[in-house]
């Protein structure tokens, strides 16, 4: 299994809770001498608060093969989730990264049996609603998308055309900061755990 998620990042970090030590290509062995650090390896792992659901499915899919993580942050731009984090923020305008991220999205998916994307509306609008035809063209057949979104998403989109090509939806609407609901996360492994079988043993 091949598995992308795209989603912003949150307001909450581990710069907001306890002091951190951040693994980067020119810190290969950190350290700290703080007794509250925390050690981090994954970029994924420096985002705190609603973010802990993303990082929920990451673990859970991780157990039925290859896991992407695309984070959109206003700080870093497109962050690869599974990597260390980057030295440097960010001097450009929020919106050209989600111009950056709609076309790498269509390349991802393209390469994808799982697709999850949880996104707010105005990132949303940008990475999925502005090329949705192109999304749609590039979806693998029978490959399996979970999208979480508010309902005024949705209505700006066209589901039929991944109906089209086989493609299994799972629909999720937003309500307030929640990124995805306990109920739509635990169908998402139960698809996948179907139709992938058992959990494989990663290194």
């Amino acid at each position: 299994m091949d598995a992308v998620i795209y989603t912003e990042g949150s307001q909450t970090t581990v710069d907001t809770e306890v002091d951190y030590t951040r693994h980067t290509s020119s810190s290969t062995n950190p350290s700290s001498n703080s007794e509250n650090s925390v050690d981090i390896v994954e970029a994924r792992e420096y985002f705190k608060g609603t973010f802990r659901v993303v990082n929920e499915i990451v673990d859970s899919l991780d157990d039925y093969g290859n896991v992407s993580l695309q984070i959109l942050s206003k700080e870093y731009g497109i962050i690869d989730g599974r990597e260390p984090l980057q030295d440097s923020q960010i001097e450009y305008p929020f919106e050209e990264v989600l111009k950056t991220a709609s076309q790498k999205l269509v390349d991802d998916v393209s390469n994808a049996n799982v697709v999850v994307l949880l996104l707010t509306r105005n990132s949303f609008n940008t990475v999925v609603d502005g090329n949705w035809d192109e999304l749609c063209a590039a979806a693998k057949e029978g490959s399996y998308w979970c999208i979480s979104a508010s309902q005024s998403c949705f209505d700006t989109i066209d589901l039929s055309l991944l109906y089209e090509k086989d493609c299994t939806v799972l629909k999720n609407v937003r309500l307030g900061v929640e990124r995805i609901s306990t109920g739509s996360r635990e169908e998402l492994t139960s698809i996948i755990d179907s139709e992938f079988g058992t959990p494989i043993d990663n290194p």
